[in-house]
């Protein structure tokens, strides 16, 4: 509780420092809020507001990470939809050399569609990529909503 309250606080005074003009701490930073949004560390409007403010950058890494938040906030109420989403991520993330953003989008869609076949390819991808804890790495790339809707935090 007291990390929330930490995180509200200081994100008006990010916002206001200037700090955003840049586009990479500007990218950077929506996709954090989003992740800490969809892993409940935010409240849940956050990830929505910073998937949108994503889409409005001209930046190939913005598209793949506001597809990834919004599938991500989606993946415990409509998990089809999250998939499709997850789907859209892999390809984009595909296009522009995020090897590692793709296959854990992958390995997501994998998990909401119980489809055994691609949760191996995506293993198998981050794995030819040196990751050792795939469930924590995707955890980290594309934060999942799913352990909200089961009552839990820290999303998974």
């Amino acid at each position: 509780e007291h990390d929330r309250a930490q995180i509200a606080d200081v994100s008006p005074r990010i916002e206001r420092l200037m700090l955003l003009p840049s586009q990479s701490i500007r990218l950077q930073y929506n996709y954090l809020r989003g992740r800490l949004a969809n892993a409940g560390h935010l409240p849940e409007p956050e990830a929505v507001r910073a998937a949108r403010k994503l889409r409005k950058e001209t930046n190939p890494l913005a598209v793949v990470w506001a597809l990834v938040i919004e599938a991500g906030a989606l993946a415990g109420r409509d998990p089809r939809r999250a998939a499709t989403l997850y789907e859209r991520a892999a390809e984009a993330g595909d296009r522009v050399g995020m090897r590692a953003m793709a296959s854990a989008s992958r390995w997501r869609v994998a998990e909401l569609l119980e489809d055994g076949a691609l949760r191996a390819r995506a293993e198998t991808e981050l794995a030819g990529l040196g990751v050792r804890n795939i469930k924590r790495m995707c955890s980290l790339l594309v934060t999942s909503g799913l352990a909200l809707a089961d009552g839990n935090t820290g999303g998974s």
